[in-house]
C-alpha cells in the first residue's frame, strides 16, 4: 500500500581520514532497517483503518445523497442534477468495494 522513497545517505566520505568504511556500511544498514520497519508499520496501519474509512465514506455519501435529492429537478439549483449523479455513482462504487 504505502510507497515510501528510500532515504539516500548520499556520498559518505572519509575526508577526516581513517578507516570509516565500516561506519558507512553500518549507517546504510540502519537506514535500510528503519525504512523496512516504517514501511511495514504503515502498511499494517493503512490496512487496519481501510474498512472503517470505507464505511464512513459510504455513510457520508449516503447522507449527502439524501440531502441533495431534495433539490433534484430544481432549476434554481444549478448543477444539482449533475452533482447528484456523481454522488450516486460514487455510492454505487463504494458499495461494490465494501
Amino acid at each position: 500500500m504505502s510507497d515510501f522513497d528510500r532515504y539516500d545517505a548520499g556520498l559518505l566520505n572519509d575526508f577526516g581520514g581513517g578507516d570509516v568504511a565500516w561506519w558507512h556500511e553500518y549507517l546504510r544498514a540502519e537506514l535500510e532497517r528503519a525504512h523496512d520497519f516504517y514501511h511495514s508499520w504503515a502498511d499494517g496501519l493503512a490496512g487496519a483503518a481501510q474498512p472503517t474509512l470505507k464505511a464512513e465514506l459510504l455513510a457520508a455519501l449516503t447522507a449527502a445523497e439524501r440531502f441533495m435529492a431534495g433539490f433534484e429537478g430544481d432549476q434554481m439549483q444549478v448543477g444539482i442534477d449533475h452533482d447528484l449523479a456523481l454522488v450516486r455513482a460514487a455510492i454505487t462504487n463504494a458499495e461494490a468495494r465494501l
